[in-house]
């Protein structure tokens, strides 16, 4: 028990009374809330990859393909965003387009001694925290 000149004596189990009451009411409504707190790290990422590979061989062909995304009248071109060829881990094997941009994609891949390869209608929606990634595989074929 605390006393002094000016004070009262208090009884300390009130205070420990008056604590459990409170969060006894606060505990359901603060529960309540939204749950679904998340903090997103300050990321975006490309909302199409494409990994390219001969499709008779199986070897990585992406360090000199060219390709581009397209969503109406929006048009990016694909850099080399992936290496890795296992052994090496420097080999270009993907390549991405369209930066932190959701949208319904065209995408179309080329190489020199090698038909075209494109996708078409390829959708990528907005995840919690970023745009959303789609992973497609480019097998293109040697022309004869």
């Amino acid at each position: 028990m605390v006393t002094g000149p000016n004070r009262a004596p208090s009884k300390p189990h009130m205070h420990l009374k008056v604590a459990c009451i409170a969060v006894a009411v606060l505990l359901p409504v603060l529960a309540g809330c939204n749950r679904d707190i998340t903090a997103c790290p300050a990321i975006e990422l490309y909302a199409i990859t494409v990994f390219v590979y001969d499709s008779v061989t199986g070897a990585p062909i992406a360090d000199s393909a060219v390709g581009y995304v397209r969503d109406g009248d929006y048009l990016d071109s694909m850099v080399v965003t992936h290496t890795g060829r296992p052994g090496d881990g420097r080999t270009p094997v993907g390549m991405s387009g369209a930066f932190g941009r959701p949208g319904v994609y065209d995408i179309y891949v080329s190489r020199l001694g090698y038909r075209d390869w494109t996708r078409q209608g390829v959708v990528v929606g907005r995840a919690r925290c970023y745009v959303g990634n789609r992973e497609l595989t480019a097998l293109l074929a040697p022309v004869p």
